[in-house]
């Protein structure tokens, strides 16, 4: 299975390859398996069609994001949902 990791605020693994631009990031969701990127625009329902476990680390710790409930939040993650939104709304707890 397909993963890709978003870093928000926080670091990364030494020696990860974190793609830090939006095309870079963009081609990288098309072409790798495990991608690691800053570029929140792109945290999308649509990831999981591709076929990819959705990975958010913060500052202080790291969650998945999956359709349907999730452990983090009471909210319901739907096809139609902005993952980006309810991140920024404190849907998946503080961001900090």
């Amino acid at each position: 299975m397909k993963e890709i990791h978003f870093y928000f605020g926080s670091n990364c693994e030494p020696y990860t390859k974190v793609y830090h631009d939006f095309y870079s990031s963009r081609m990288a969701i098309w072409n790798d398996e495990v991608v690691h990127t800053t570029q929140l625009v792109l945290l999308s329902t649509k990831l999981f069609e591709q076929g990819f476990k959705v990975f958010i680390h913060t500052v202080h710790r790291t969650f998945e994001v999956k359709l349907g409930k999730n452990e983090i939040t009471s909210r319901i993650v739907k096809p139609e949902s902005n993952i980006l939104k309810l991140l920024f709304a404190g849907g998946f707890g503080s961001i900090e």
